[in-house]
């Protein structure tokens, strides 16, 4: 009896730190990443992590294969109750996901494929959690843009304002656009454009900020019709302007 009572509490010691590993193994933190795999017999993976009220996260879901491969990920956003935030889904591309965060607390994201059980999608991914950085009025940022990964900001503009843009060097020509969060979008990533630039004469620009409070976001990168075959990158500046 006693022997049998010892042999329970230790499957039961076995399982518990199985379950604990696995729960360190899928937690995430802002600045980190995780790799894993979709397969047809695990086609739905969860994470966690904690959040704080007003942050502005992106999640990236960057397949290694996006052709051949994982080529349909799909990103879901979910509440500490599983509830539902967001949802985007993807094409031969990786799938970008930004939301406001609306409260403090333990947030989830399941890495999945488009048509869940039924889909055909499969391959490794590279996970990636983050902060959006804001600018601010009257601060040079600058930053260096590649080709293979755009770079976002946040913006929230209550003034007028002009969004600065200089190309300082280097071999690739970003595209820059203004976007705002779209609920109703689920293609790639859950931006809008409103206002769109881009080509090797883009050297630098202005743009008007639409004065109203509400959360723009500034995405610096390849452009959609263009297409970089190898790595290229380009230093740029940003800075916000108060118009008087």
């Amino acid at each position: 009896m006693k022997k049998l009572l010892s042999l329970i509490l230790i499957c039961i010691f076995v399982f518990s730190g199985a379950v604990l590993a696995q729960d360190v193994e899928n937690t995430l933190s802002y600045g980190g990443t995780l790799e894993g795999e979709i397969s047809d017999r695990e086609f739905e993976i969860e994470y966690s992590f904690e959040s704080t009220e007003a942050d502005i996260i992106i999640i990236q879901v960057i397949p290694e294969d996006a052709f051949s491969g994982f080529s349909q990920p799909t990103v879901i956003l979910l509440d500490g109750d599983f509830d539902i935030l967001e949802t985007v889904d993807a094409g031969l591309s990786a799938a970008t996901l930004i939301y406001e965060i609306p409260e403090d607390g333990t947030y989830n994201i399941i890495v999945t494929r488009q048509d869940g059980r039924s889909g055909e999608s499969t391959g490794t991914y590279t996970l990636s959690l983050d902060v959006v950085q804001f600018l601010s009025t009257n601060e040079v940022i600058e930053t260096t843009s590649f080709s293979s990964q755009p770079t976002y900001f946040a913006i929230r503009a209550s003034n007028p304002t002009d969004l600065r843009y200089i190309k300082l060097s280097g071999d690739f020509y970003p595209a820059l656009t203004l976007n705002v969060l779209d609920e109703e979008l689920f293609s790639d990533d859950n931006l809008s454009s409103i206002i769109e630039l881009g080509g090797d004469a883009l050297e630098q620009a202005t743009i008007r900020i639409p004065q109203e409070d509400k959360l723009f976001i500034v995405r610096i990168g390849e452009g959609l019709f263009d297409f970089n075959f190898s790595e290229k990158k380009a230093s740029v500046s940003l800075e916000i302007i108060s118009v008087e």
